[in-house]
């Protein structure tokens, strides 16, 4: 996301681009990618901070929120062992899963194979 700044000076427009805030945090691609049974999410926070992470199918709709609560800095894991939300197993295929810390969020994509 990038931010504009416009300085007007003697009929000049000059355009300043606003730094990108620093990223507080580290998302890794879970691992393994593809996976059988359970997969794991690693996480590195610079401080203590909300986080939140969801599992999506294709369709978009959502599986599982796996965290929703305030995590130390430090590395964080977090697994998931491929049920729903009710408990039963979830089909094979491609999920999504999204870390919303702070006010950013990432998507990426993992492979269940059973």
């Amino acid at each position: 996301r990038m931010i504009q700044i416009f300085h007007y000076k003697e009929n000049d427009t000059v355009i300043t681009p606003e730094p990108e805030p620093e990223k507080t945090y580290q998302v890794y691609q879970n691992y393994p990618n593809p996976f059988n049974s359970s997969t794991t999410f690693s996480f590195m926070l610079e401080r203590p901070q909300h986080v939140k992470v969801t599992i999506y199918n294709l369709l978009g709709q959502n599986v599982q929120t796996l965290l929703d609560e305030i995590r130390p800095a430090g590395t964080n894991e977090l697994f998931w062992d491929g049920t729903g939300s009710d408990g039963q197993p979830v089909a094979s295929g491609i999920y999504f899963y999204r870390f919303e810390i702070g006010d950013t969020r990432e998507t990426r994509k993992m492979v269940l194979l059973k």
